[in-house]
């Protein structure tokens, strides 16, 4: 709340898709690929921009995730780490490498070999920085905060990973729903004010793009549990040092509902193309035909 007064918070409504679908399974995957219902399956929607950067400058690894899936980054055939990558101890990582097998005879066998070797050794070489950092950062804002003070913590350590994803659950609030939305939205608030905070400390606020996402919002009228049922458009959130504030979209249109949902009019694909474009320098990518005059 603080950042959106201080014009550091971009808040974008109404955006959704055409033909929603309210399926948690298939709308995730819409949302992380870059889909919608009727178009052919995709890989995730940062794979060819993390790709290209790694041709261009020396990367640790092209992304992590932190939470129990790592479905975004689907169809990345290397270079994406899970939450244990960095549970471990160098000790173990060194145990872990001596297990490789040495086997030769087949070149694509040993070439294999050869990249589980390397990927060992980096990951291993990750993990050791990581350990030798002096700074620890902590932020509240319950698993959210353990998360992105994790985030932090890598990154001060000077390992170049470009895309971090964190997660936060419980939205899926169809009963008594007041409670524990507020809880979710403070929590939300005091782990992103904490990260921003940080990262501002680190030095590396003004190359960072902070952005939320979710597979639906909510239904605009109540349900009969006090709660709200699976909806067709939602606000999101996006920071950044080069990120201005305010308000991006028109306002929810509560007399102009379909069946109590209300009708987005902002495609979030508008938001993929300006991050991909004004982040990543890719002029030309995947969803360029939804640049929107918006979003600059």
């Amino acid at each position: 709340a603080r950042l959106y007064e201080k014009g550091e918070l971009r808040i974008i409504q109404n955006l959704g898709y055409p033909n929603p679908n309210l399926s948690h399974f298939d709308s995730i995957r819409y949302w992380e690929t870059g889909g919608e219902p009727k178009l052919p399956t995709r890989n995730g929607w940062l794979i060819d921009a993390l790709d290209k950067l790694a041709t261009q400058q020396r990367l640790d690894a092209k992304a992590l995730y932190l939470d129990n899936s790592g479905d975004i980054f689907q169809g990345g055939l290397d270079g994406y780490l899970g939450p244990q990558s960095f549970g471990f101890k160098p000790d173990k990582l060194a145990s872990r490498d001596a297990m490789v097998p040495h086997i030769s005879g087949s070149s694509l066998l040993d070439k294999l070999i050869q990249d589980r070797q390397e990927d060992e050794q980096r990951l291993q070489s990750m993990q050791h920085r990581l350990h030798q950092s002096a700074k620890r950062f902590k932020i509240s804002g319950g698993s959210l905060g353990k998360q992105l003070a994790q985030v932090c913590n890598i990154m001060d350590s000077g390992i170049r990973i470009p895309v971090f994803k964190v997660a936060i659950g419980g939205f899926d609030t169809h009963k008594l729903q007041a409670k524990q939305h507020n809880k979710l939205l403070s929590h939300l608030d005091e782990a992103i004010a904490g990260a921003v905070a940080a990262l501002k400390e680190i030095g590396i606020w003004n190359d960072t793009i902070i952005m939320t996402y979710s597979e639906f919002g909510r239904r605009a009228k109540e349900n009969g549990s006090k709660g709200t049922d699976h909806g067709t458009a939602a606000p999101h959130f996006m920071l950044g040092g080069r990120i201005s504030g305010g308000l991006i979209g028109n306002n929810p249109r509560l007399r102009q509902m379909k069946e109590n949902n209300l009708s987005y009019n902002m495609d979030y694909r508008t938001v993929y193309e300006f991050i991909l474009r004004s982040h990543f320098g890719m002029t030309k990518n995947a969803f360029s035909k939804y640049r929107s005059r918006h979003l600059v």
